[in-house]
């Protein structure tokens, strides 16, 4: 869908002159799009950080997942950067939209 997006770039001004908000546009896709890799990241690197420093698969999943699942305290811990990483995610997610609904509704 990006890729679409990309292939039919309006120009940045418009016939009369005044300034177009596709590059405004494009740059809501292109900052949610890297939120959303670097959120995606950080989940999979600190989970995996999680699992690996476990004594089993089993109890390194289960204590991944109360991570994730539980309320969001202090700012430590690992519990801490696993709901960063999904927030992350999540606003990346909704810049991206945004920026596509945007470069399509408006001239």
């Amino acid at each position: 869908m990006l890729c679409v997006h990309m292939a039919r770039k309006q120009p940045a001004f418009g016939t009369d002159g005044s300034r177009s908000s596709a590059p405004v546009a494009d740059r809501l896709v292109w900052l949610g799009t890297a939120l959303c890799v670097l959120g995606v990241a950080l989940v999979v690197v600190v989970a995996l950080a999680v699992v690996l420093s476990a004594p089993s698969l089993a109890a390194g999943v289960d204590s991944a997942l109360a991570a994730v699942e539980g309320p969001l305290g202090a700012p430590d811990g690992i519990e801490w950067l696993l709901h960063v990483g999904v927030l992350g995610v999540l606003v990346g997610a909704w810049l991206a939209g945004a920026g596509l609904v945007s470069g399509e509704l408006l001239p």
